[in-house]
């Protein structure tokens, strides 16, 4: 006699892709683009951006997110440029640029991220 108590069959578990999402803090706003969600965000000065930032510094249709393949693509189309701080790496200045958000980090639009009227905007890929 077989005793089936002590057999178990263990099942494969089926791969499961978990979906890339970017995640955006902008004091109390949050905003998510990726898979399921919206795949891009408009940032300005405007009221018509998603990210409305009103300060005079900033531009009217200052950046875009886009997700592109899931990756996303920060684009800069302002005067004054976007200051960006990966977590762990140097900061980079971008104007007129683009540039893969990666990992985690913050962001500045219009004015270097120590300057105490910054808006810090946080991103994380999740």
């Amino acid at each position: 006699m077989v005793d089936h108590s002590r057999h178990t069959t263990a099942s494969p578990s089926p791969s499961i892709e978990t979906p890339i999402r970017l995640v955006l803090r902008f004091g109390e706003q949050q905003f998510v683009l990726g898979q399921q969600a919206a795949c891009c965000l408009t940032m300005g000065r405007e009221k018509g951006n998603d990210l409305v930032a009103p300060q005079k510094f900033v531009s009217r249709r200052h950046a875009t997110i886009e997700c592109v393949r899931d990756r996303f693509v920060f684009t800069d189309t302002s005067a004054n440029g976007t200051y960006i701080q990966p977590a762990g790496q140097d900061m980079m200045h971008i104007q007129g640029a683009k540039v893969f958000l990666e990992g985690t980090g913050v962001f500045s639009l219009g004015l270097h991220l120590d300057q105490p009227e910054a808006l810090r905007v946080e991103y994380a890929l999740e």
